[in-house]
């Protein structure tokens, strides 16, 4: 009986090492094989790109949801929706294809601390900054097709919704102040996600002619 219980307190005790030993990560996974480097230059198929940025399950159960967030959103893999005629086929593809999404879309918060990323990304409107920052000038697209797509759209909450509409707007105003430099590649994504807000709000009881120019839109959309 008494070997049973040093047992019995020797799995308790290991387990309750183990619980405290998984500490949250606050920070961003570092992707340790970029585009660019040597090793990301030897792969011959896109497959071994996909496998090599694919996050080791022990760290990324212990992401937290805004680590995880920033970490998706800078997968090196991001952009190959572009490479697609239907660029929400592309996205659909590319979080099927990366753990890390599939990890987020787990995730209750997941839509809160995307809607949160998206408010933090400038629309850069000097020439200058564009050609020097031209990273933030394509990465609002990419949120705005991911919070878009129906893995996270249909998780919102009412005031997600609320919450997203007014940012929504607003990137919209912004880039519309500057057609120069945002053609409709770059402003159509925000119209996508606002027609979506709209269809699903039903704000202001719009007319049945003004809801099927909506569903049309965004049913076409490429």
């Amino acid at each position: 009986m008494k070997s049973k219980l040093i047992t019995l307190y020797m799995i308790l005790s290991f387990a309750t090492l183990n619980s405290y030993g998984q500490k949250q990560i606050d920070t961003a996974y570092d992707f340790p094989i970029k585009p660019g480097s040597e090793k990301w230059a030897s792969f011959n198929t896109h497959e071994e790109m996909v496998e090599a940025c694919q996050i080791p399950e022990d760290i990324l159960n212990q992401l937290s949801t805004p680590a995880l967030v920033e970490t998706c959103i800078n997968y090196p893999l991001r952009y190959d929706y572009i490479a697609y005629n239907d660029v929400r086929k592309g996205i659909s593809i590319i979080l099927n294809s990366f753990n890390g999404f599939l990890e987020l879309s787990k995730r209750t918060d997941a839509t809160t601390e995307l809607i949160k990323a998206y408010n933090n990304i400038p629309i850069i409107k000097e020439a200058s900054k564009i050609i020097e920052e031209n990273e933030p000038l394509i990465r609002v697209g990419f949120v705005e097709l991911l919070i878009s797509n129906e893995l996270f759209f249909q998780k919102m909450t009412t005031d997600d919704y609320a919450n997203l509409q007014k940012i929504t707007k607003k990137k919209y105003l912004e880039k519309a102040e500057s057609p120069e430099l945002y053609s409709l590649f770059n402003i159509q994504k925000t119209m996508l996600l606002g027609a979506n807000i709209l269809v699903k709000t039903k704000i202001n009881q719009r007319s049945n002619s003004d809801t099927n120019d909506l569903n049309t839109f965004i049913q076409k959309f490429e």
